[in-house]
């Protein structure tokens, strides 16, 4: 069930990247993020209301500041400077930067949380990060005929 869940996102995640490409044409980035994130609240608060009945909150402001650095880490401004790239390289080269942010959740993992991460583990993020600095290189040769 886990497993598909997780391509069911990827499939998500790629639909939206290439619907950004497409819209990026006519529309900025940061309309562009604001509109999908209005949406995407709607959405969301739409089936929150429909699944369960409303809790009642009594947040402080630590809990709104956390909500609000949340909303910024997770979607805000990572969606605003997806959209950004999206409107100045192809879809396709944006996306296979994409592997990096495992790679970056790893080490940040470590750093942070004291994950531990094995020599394995290290000699991954070392080639996905090598191959991802590769990418612009192997976009712009050409193919020999």
């Amino acid at each position: 069930m886990g497993v598909g869940v997780v391509l069911g996102g990827v499939l998500f995640a790629s639909l939206y990247s290439v619907t950004v490409r497409l819209m990026s044409r006519r529309i900025d980035a940061l309309r562009l993020t604001t509109a999908s994130q209005i949406v995407a609240f709607a959405a969301v608060g739409c089936v929150w209301i429909g699944v369960r009945p409303l809790p009642t909150l009594t947040p402080t402001i630590t809990d709104v500041i956390l909500v609000v650095a949340s909303g910024l880490l997770l979607m805000s401004i990572p969606f605003l400077l997806y959209g950004l790239a999206l409107e100045r390289m192809s879809a396709t080269a944006a996306a296979l930067l994409l592997p990096l942010v495992p790679m970056f959740t790893s080490i940040f993992a470590s750093v942070f949380l004291q994950e531990t991460l094995t020599a394995r583990q290290w000699l991954g993020a070392a080639t996905v990060l090598v191959s991802a600095l590769g990418m612009p290189l192997a976009l712009r040769s050409k193919p020999h005929d």
